[in-house]
């Protein structure tokens, strides 16, 4: 068969577009057959609430020494972190050293511009 490489090209990618949609398929089919044999399981909270019964509810206290520790804790990790920082923006910052202006004079120096 004598197809040019544009019907080559047409027919690989429909066969393309045919298994990938085909693969997709099937796996949302074994997705819907595996839900069908194992249906979700109904929340023990909703059964409890059924019979009447009142659902535990943990009661949040003030406790403000422990919200005091926290803060201290919190106020001593940002001073270690603030001190471990590098310095490497530091001389961006600054500016340019008398490094850069001496060899940047020396540069203009040797090079000779024509007019």
């Amino acid at each position: 068969m004598d197809a040019s490489p544009i019907t080559q090209g047409l027919i690989i990618s429909v066969a393309g577009l045919i298994v990938a949609f085909t693969s997709m398929a099937s796996f949302i089919l074994v997705i819907i057959l595996l839900q069908k044999f194992f249906p979700p399981k109904a929340e023990e909270t909703s059964e409890a609430l059924e019979e009447g019964e009142q659902p535990i509810i943990a009661k949040a206290e003030d406790n403000e020494e422990e919200e005091a520790i926290v803060a201290a804790i919190t106020i001593a990790l940002h001073a270690a972190r603030a001190k471990a920082q590098s310095k490497l923006g530091a001389e961006l910052q600054a500016g340019r050293s008398n490094w850069w202006a001496a060899n940047l004079l020396a540069a203009r120096q040797e090079t000779v511009i024509k007019k």
